[in-house]
């Protein structure tokens, strides 16, 4: 059977012997041909024989040598069908980096992943290349039939595929020639119906003139026809009108009187084609109507003008719902105050205001509700909603009756979003004006809401930025309020930060840090170290994982660098996703190298917002199944602070982790504020004691007593003891007197990288109790 030229199929392995076992299994065998001719010798031609497939096989040491093959294969319209990518190739690319590379050339290939190795997850395989059929992973060692099988199966696949996407450009071809015949007459329809709707508008046009006021000047004369219709739009009997121009022009308001004049004065020499303009005419009952009015003037051989007639057209309405739609656009819809573009309109007249008269200054302030979001989630966001309103009243009537805000008008009251509110305050001298105005802001605030029987107090977090010449923009002067209500917010709320420089610096390193954070995720900056935890007789207890940034150009840098960064900007969960899975892999290789550290776990920092995720547990399922890691390994550490922030939901996170074999410590005990009734139903294992108390032991009593007291705790509650930030061996000897079971901090041993934590492994005695043993305590938990 001869090859055809689409069942090529590229084997890319860095391993020679792999290529011939390929070609053993695909290529037929040499002597088919010999038995095909003795079959028919024996049984004659007409003996109908199995089909035997068989393949063009091609070979690529390396990703990039596949790469070279697939381009020219493209180029000589021999594609391939099939590539079977082996996972790791070293030093070149891996084989999801071989596929990517490829299928950027030829989308169309067929990939099977060859690994031993569980390099990457089916999930973020799928991650990476989205779900799609043209990529299997096939295990190594191989099953002959296996990949016979992949063989048949992806190459007549691809043959199919191939066939249906001649068909469907086919199916195009067609389709495209229907669409334009259908294009051609959709024109056709489309100037018939255009045709109509001009024949419509001549007829509205006339149906609508027939409603108008009309008006007729004899110039010659200087009198005025004025229709029926014409008085009567305005509040009028034919006979309370007379002829003369003042009926008209006098009932102009004073506002437009001068334009209107100039209009008609200008089509009556010839400058324009006809009289037309919008005007605000007075009605007997003394409201003003908008009309529009339109009129054409004739000439004599001379150019002068001798009559002009036309039409009044009462536009009231439409004017009434232009001005709602620029309050609309101009108001936030629930409270009716300013929206960011009024504000932004005001800001703005008041910049131009300040760069012709540097005295004439004003400052902007960022308000924000403190706990709104309780009052929201607690009472429902309807009442939310009237809060809001009732904010808006009260900031209105302060601006009104602000004697220092004498300027100042509803307008310079804004909300732009949520609970956030912006107040524009002109005429300020010195910067005690504005805290002034601030001080009374929070008083006005402060006192109780009444909304649907629910009495609601809040206070508000106040940033101020003072205009000067040199701000350029609105945009800056808002970002800059908004840094200081950032500050003030995390000032403790309810109080007011001024902006100065140091905050907007302040700022910007920190949007830095965070992009940089971002791309040292993507970009594998992160690196982890590991502290020992040690046993009074010198054996290793635990290795915690602790994460550094390879900074390209700041150097190795300690997380409380970046971690407070990470955790305001959601970054925290990815990172401490990335920890924990690193941490177990590197676990896993130092038990397969140091069997007799069999018991050794290692201790991973949880971040609050990962431990609160609702997938929390079974992504540790997940980590601990790709890493091969046993779950008795792995020690989770919480701070005392998360533990009670929702004891109940910690409880049960607790409780599936310790189904599971998992460890629990319980980090900077002693600082937060626990609730023994929860505590000791908690599956905790260790308790440790914050650096703060134990770093001070040695020279304060109080500290001294709060260890003690906290060893007794935890022992009278069945869990051992971590004393951390042991620097000094005088504090060594304090913890051990008072019965600590383990210890960490530099005395004993630095954070160390992996190298040099592996080779402090290769001579570290295991400690045979370790600090699993408070497992054994905890195998009954006492959770209610």
């Amino acid at each position: 059977m001869t090859t055809t030229p689409h069942q090529r199929i590229l084997i890319v392995d860095d391993n020679p012997s792999i290529h011939d076992d390929f070609r053993k299994i695909l290529s037929p065998p040499e002597s088919s041909a010999g038995l095909d001719a003795m079959e028919d010798a024996l049984f004659g031609p007409t003996k109908p024989r199995a089909s035997r497939e068989s393949y063009e096989l091609d070979s690529a040491g390396g990703g990039q040598e596949a790469l070279e093959k697939v381009v020219q294969s493209m180029q000589n319209d021999r594609r391939y069908a099939l590539a079977f990518v082996d996972m790791r190739m070293p030093p070149g690319w891996d084989g999801l980096e071989t596929i990517e590379k490829l299928w950027q050339v030829d989308s169309d290939i067929q990939m099977v992943i060859c690994t031993a190795y569980s390099d990457y997850s089916w999930e973020e395989i799928n991650a990476r290349f989205g779900a799609a059929d043209r990529l299997l992973i096939l295990k190594k060692p191989y099953d002959t039939i296996e990949v016979c099988q992949l063989a048949s199966a992806l190459t007549k696949k691809w043959h199919l595929a191939r066939h249906a996407h001649l068909k469907l450009n086919q199916l195009k071809g067609m389709v495209s020639e229907q669409t334009q015949q259908l294009e051609i007459t959709n024109q056709k329809l489309l100037l018939e119906v255009q045709q109509h709707r001009a024949a419509e508008d001549r007829y509205r046009l006339a149906e609508t003139g027939a409603n108008d006021g009309l008006w007729d000047w004899d110039l010659a004369n200087g009198k005025i026809y004025y229709s029926t219709r014409w008085k009567t739009m305005l509040g009028f009997a034919d006979d309370q009108i007379g002829d003369s121009p003042d009926e008209w022009f006098e009932r102009i308001h004073p506002d437009e009187r001068a334009v209107i004049e100039q209009v008609r004065e200008d089509h009556f020499v010839g400058k324009s084609d006809q009289f037309r303009a919008e005007c605000r005419i007075l009605h007997r009952d003394g409201q003003y109507r908008w009309m529009l009015v339109r009129g054409v003037a004739q000439y004599d051989d001379s150019g002068r003008a001798l009559r002009a007639a036309g039409s009044f057209t009462d536009i009231t309405e439409r004017k009434m719902a232009e001005d709602q739609l620029r309050f609309e656009a101009m108001h936030d819809s629930l409270t009716g105050l300013a929206n960011r573009v009024k504000l932004s309109d005001r800001i703005g007249d008041a910049l131009c205001r300040l760069k012709r008269n540097s005295e004439d200054r004003f400052a902007v302030m960022f308000l924000d509700l403190d706990r709104f979001k309780v009052i929201n989630d607690s009472l429902g966001h309807l009442v939310g909603d009237k809060f809001l309103i009732e904010i808006a009243r009260r900031l209105a009537g302060f601006i009104r009756a602000g004697d220092t805000l004498s300027r100042s008008s509803r307008d310079d009251v804004a909300r732009i979003g949520g609970d956030e509110f912006v107040l524009l305050i002109q005429d300020v001298q010195h910067e005690s004006d504005v805290l002034h105005v601030a001080a009374r802001l929070h008083t006005a605030l402060s006192k109780p809401f009444m909304i649907d029987d629910h009495e609601i107090c809040t206070g508000v977090s106040i940033g101020v930025a003072i205009a000067h010449e040199h701000y350029g923009s609105v945009t800056d002067i808002l970002r800059d309020a908004d840094t200081a209500l950032y500050q003030a917010k995390g000032g403790g709320r309810n109080c007011t930060r001024i902006f100065d420089p140091e905050m907007h610096e302040k700022a910007m390193t920190q949007w830095r840090t965070e992009t940089e954070l971002r791309q040292a995720i993507e970009r594998n900056q992160l690196v982890l170290h590991y502290q020992p935890v040690m046993a009074a007789d010198g054996t290793l207890a635990a290795m915690e994982a602790l994460v550094r940034w390879q900074h390209p150009t700041r150097g190795l840098l300690n997380p409380a660098s970046f971690i407070p960064i990470a955790e305001e900007s959601e970054l925290i969960v990815r990172l401490g996703r990335w920890v924990l899975r690193t941490a177990c892999r590197q676990l896993h290789e130092w038990l397969r190298l140091f069997p007799r550290h069999n018991g050794l776990p290692v201790t991973v920092n949880m971040a609050s917002k990962q431990f609160a995720l609702p997938t929390f547990v079974d992504e540790i399922v997940r980590m601990l199944g790709e890493t091969g890691l046993p779950a008795r390994s792995l020690r989770l550490e919480i701070t005392e602070t998360v533990a009670m922030r929702d004891a109940h939901a910690t409880m049960q996170t607790l409780l599936r982790l310790h189904t599971l074999g998992i460890l629990i410590d319980v980090d900077d005990f002693g600082t937060g504020y626990s609730s023994l009734s929860y505590l000791h139903r908690m599956p905790v294992n260790s308790l440790k004691i914050d650096r703060s108390f134990v770093g001070s032991m040695a020279d304060d009593n109080v500290s001294r007593s709060i260890v003690q007291a906290i060893i007794v705790l935890a022992h009278s509650l069945g869990v051992s003891v971590i004393a951390e930030g042991v620097e000094k061996p005088e504090i060594l000897h304090l913890t051990s007197a008072m019965g600590c079971d383990f210890y960490q901090g530099y005395f004993l041993s630095r954070p160390m990288d992996a190298a040099d934590a592996t080779r402090f492994l290769e001579t570290a005695r295991p400690n045979n109790r370790n600090v699993q043993q408070s497992a054994e305590r905890l195998s009954k938990p006492n959770a209610a």
